[in-house]
């Protein structure tokens, strides 16, 4: 099918979308489709769009979508602010269980990361060989300066430039002591921590492409600690891995073990006390969340 849908103006776009029903004053709504592209605002508009009638669902106003929006704003932030720490943890502790082992430049042999195949490996090592010899960042630059016959930078300096994604195949493919060693920090198994960092490298994207956080169904799951094997873990089993909930618990859970002092987990609770109109179910938190040891202390 090709695609024919016209292009309309801002006033056309508010007029279209109060026809099916929206509550707006217009003029407010033309002021936000214009700080506001159409499409992404879409997004936050479309839980509540009846596809039997091609219409919004009866009262829904656009100021509450709009504070949705807004909500979500602030809720990314919040959420990238928790992943760097977490991040910049994990790369300090991988760094110094394979380079105690393995040395500085342990990386460049394939042997010393069997857990990926060639192929992956190959066009990890590439990339970030690749991705150094660009670099305009100062430690790299004085680095090449001080040792000029050395063309391969340290493990510990070459982690400080890689995406979250890169540092998630290093992780994976290193060997399973240093893996489980490195999971042990952070009171879980490694099966599972693996499972955190795959799904937090995506989430990390949602956030940093500002996607839409807010009633997110993750394609991505983390797996769920068994309390049984895990008394650290002290959250209930029921709770969904297809919800955003699942995440912010994850993130308090760690935060906690890597920053004690840090205020995070209040800032978190200050947004939902900001914003108390978000129904907070859709972003899957279960009847009485505020009960669960995690989120009390």
């Amino acid at each position: 099918m090709k695609y024919t849908k016209p292009v309309l103006t801002y006033e056309q776009q508010a007029e279209l979308l109060i026809s099916r029903g929206l509550i707006a004053d217009k003029s407010d709504l033309i002021n936000k489709l214009k700080e506001v592209n159409y499409s992404r605002l879409s997004s936050y508009l479309d839980p509540y769009f009846d596809l039997s009638t091609c219409k919004y669902k009866t009262g829904t106003d656009f100021k509450f979508v709009w504070e949705n929006y807004t909500f979500d704003r602030r809720l990314r932030l919040v959420v990238l602010d928790a992943i760097e720490r977490i991040e910049i943890s994990i790369r300090a502790k991988l760094v110094y269980e394979f380079t105690n082992k393995y040395g500085a430049f342990g990386y460049l042999d394939k042997k010393k990361i069997p857990n990926i195949d060639n192929d992956r490996y190959n066009k990890w090592l590439s990339e970030i060989q690749n991705e150094a010899s660009k670099s305009k960042e100062v430690f790299i630059q004085n680095f090449y300066k001080n040792y000029s016959l050395s063309k391969d930078l340290p493990i510990w300096i070459l982690v400080e430039i890689m995406t979250f994604g890169k540092l998630l195949t290093f992780f994976r493919g290193v060997d399973d002591n240093i893996r489980k060693t490195i999971a042990s920090c952070y009171n879980t198994n490694d099966e599972v921590f693996k499972s955190w960092m795959l799904t937090l490298n995506t989430i990390r994207n949602i956030c940093a492409h500002h996607s839409r956080l807010w009633d997110k169904i993750l394609v991505t799951k983390p797996k769920i600690p068994r309390l049984k094997h895990d008394t650290n873990w002290s959250v209930p089993l029921q709770i969904k891995n297809t919800k955003i909930f699942c995440i912010l618990t994850i993130l308090a859970y760690l935060i906690k073990i890597i920053a004690p002092q840090s205020k995070w987990k209040s800032r978190l609770l200050d947004l939902f006390n900001d914003y108390k109109n978000i129904p907070l179910y859709k972003l899957g938190f279960p009847k009485g969340w505020e009960n669960i040891d995690m989120w009390k202390n």
